[in-house]
């Protein structure tokens, strides 16, 4: 199974009391920075600001597409400020995912926040948006399913029954340090009331 994102990454290079961002149909700017900012396709004009003012630019407009790599280069010299925007193709390597047969999914981690497009085997099969954490995602007949993370630190208690041997397996956990307490007992026993870590 693998991802790429339905975005662009842009970047910007600019005199260093300089700032970029984009604007799209009046909406709010979006902020441009060395690192690369993620932008939805559509049509921009640059936008630069010099120590908070805003300065005259030849204002190039673009069509950015989803996954591509744009660079926008700001210079200045005695005919005014100038914006250039080149634009190339794939924004993001396209990145396998892990396969933890343990927990029987695929799992994005490590990864920019962000909405992805996810392919398997060469076929798009959905997307997905990643927070912060792992994200696990199960793929049957083609249809992309995101399973919970169980007991993250805002996440209500869960319920587990043990097996006829006494056992029992949870998936899917993020990471921390976990409490456990027996509610029931089987036919003959008492339940204890110690918690256990």
């Amino acid at each position: 199974m693998r991802y790429e994102a339905p975005y662009a990454i842009v970047t910007a290079q600019a005199p260093d009391d300089m700032s970029v961002s984009l604007t799209h149909n009046g909406s709010e700017p979006i902020a441009i920075d060395a690192d690369g900012t993620q932008v939805p396709a559509g049509t921009y004009t640059v936008q630069c600001k010099q120590n908070g003012t805003t300065v005259e630019t030849n204002a190039p407009t673009a069509n950015i597409n989803a996954n591509t790599a744009v660079h926008i280069t700001v210079t200045q010299n005695l005919l005014g400020t100038h914006a250039c925007i080149d634009q190339a193709e794939p924004a993001e390597d396209i990145v396998d995912l892990d396969y933890s047969r343990e927990d029987d999914a695929h799992i994005a981690s490590g990864l920019k926040a962000g909405t992805y497009q996810v392919m398997a085997d060469g076929d798009d099969v959905g997307t997905v948006t990643l927070g912060n954490g792992a994200t696990y995602l199960a793929l049957k007949d083609n249809e992309l399913t995101e399973l919970p993370v169980l007991l993250k630190s805002d996440a209500n208690p869960i319920s587990v029954s043990t097996n006829e041997s006494g056992m029992f397996n949870v998936k899917h956990l993020a990471a921390g340090i976990y409490h456990m307490k027996e509610t029931s007992a089987p036919s003959g026993y008492v339940a204890s009331d110690e918690i256990v870590f």
